[in-house]
């Protein structure tokens, strides 16, 4: 029994990003196969949102690795506070999140990157600092593979970069 709980232990401390408390990207991987198997049987929306920190390397320029750490432990906070329980958020790189949304088209998925966009801009973080971040949004289509569909994602979530950063940008 003891085995078993500390097996089960051993498996969720595998899918989370330690740091931030978020899922981590080799769990996005299996998650998202799953829930593409899902909507191409039952026909439900699902979109996933890219979501940089503009200018992170400055923060730690600035203030150090630890306060920047701190500001992606309360980054990543925020972004969960946004979400709906059955949404997921994963740390897919350094300062870069992703949001799995759940039966949500693309427009709902720009309505939530927008209320979190606000949100983010209008938050304090550790040391008093302010962030804005780049969102980029794309709905899974029946012709996607993960792969082309996190493709479409990150286009627009360098469109929204190119276009002056603290920007929301969709793949349609």
């Amino acid at each position: 029994m003891v085995r078993d709980r500390s097996d089960a232990e051993i498996q969720i401390l595998l899918r989370i990003d330690t740091l931030t408390g978020a899922f981590n990207r080799q769990h996005l991987k299996e998650a998202a196969s799953q829930e593409i198997l899902r909507v191409q049987r039952m026909g439900y929306p699902l979109s996933m949102v890219l979501v940089d920190i503009d200018h992170f390397k400055s923060i730690n320029d600035t203030y150090g690795h630890i306060v920047g750490d701190k500001v992606l432990k309360a980054f990543s906070d925020e972004l969960k506070s946004s979400l709906r329980t059955s949404d997921r958020l994963y740390r897919f790189g350094g300062e870069e999140f992703l949001m799995l949304l759940y039966d949500t088209d693309l427009d709902g998925a720009t309505v939530l990157a927008s209320k979190i966009r606000e949100a983010i801009q209008n938050h304090v973080f550790p040391n008093q600092i302010r962030l804005t971040a780049s969102f980029g949004c794309a709905s899974f289509d029946t012709e996607d593979s993960f792969e082309s569909w996190l493709q479409r994602a990150d286009h627009a979530l360098y469109a929204a970069k190119r276009s002056g950063r603290n920007r929301i940008a969709k793949s349609g």
